[in-house]
């Protein structure tokens, strides 16, 4: 079994929590913007399968890829300029997001809708990149053992 999905948009890493006090307590929340790219996962998730994929023993596989857009500054009149240029020959993009915090905010988002628990995932590849296309993050998930 294999779990294709592309969520279009500028990859996200996983937010801290945050903490405000009310009438003496403290209150601990997670932020908008993780709350919203993980509703945007669990949408484009339940629009292409909708229901539970993997059972609680399954190994998963997982493969995950960012594609970041370029900046405005890396485009010239002509099209790429040096700066634009250079990233895309080098291809990875070193300069943006903590790599485990993308995992996270994917991982947390398909908890319990694509699979029971996100222990389950025994394996990962995950990769950034730079891309002149619409910024996304791919991911794919495959029973390990139908591997065999």
């Amino acid at each position: 079994m294999k779990v294709e999905l592309t969520i279009l948009g500028e990859p996200m890493g996983k937010q801290r929590p945050r903490y405000s006090q009310y009438n003496g307590y403290v209150r601990t929340y997670t932020p908008q913007k993780t709350i919203n790219y993980e509703s945007l996962i669990v949408h484009e998730f339940n629009q292409k399968y909708g229901k539970l994929m993997f059972d609680k023993d399954t190994p998963i596989k997982a493969i995950v890829t960012s594609y970041f857009g370029l900046k405005k500054s890396d485009y010239g009149k002509k099209g790429l300029n040096k700066s634009g240029r250079e990233k895309m020959e080098k291809g990875f993009a070193t300069t943006h997001l903590d790599i485990d915090n993308v995992l996270k905010i994917v991982f947390d988002a398909l908890n319990s809708i694509c699979y029971v628990d996100d222990k389950q995932i025994c394996m990962v590849e995950s990769t950034k990149k730079y891309t002149e296309e619409t910024p996304r993050v791919e991911i794919i998930l495959e029973n390990l053992w139908e591997k065999r």
